[in-house]
């Protein structure tokens, strides 16, 4: 997850590519184990790292 997140942080990819790159094959399966590890989705936590809702 912390690799997910620097991805999220400092790429453009989509949450889809993030989750295949991070090993997941259901996007769906990685942004629930995303928001278990961070208590938020994936999308708002690059929202709050980029500065947009």
């Amino acid at each position: 997850m912390t690799k997910a997140a620097a991805l999220l942080k400092n790429t453009d990819k989509t949450v889809d590519e993030i989750a295949r790159l991070t090993g997941y094959q259901s996007p769906a399966a990685f942004r629930t184990m995303f928001k278990k590890w961070s208590q938020t989705t994936p999308r708002k936590f690059r929202s709050y790292f980029s500065g947009t809702d």
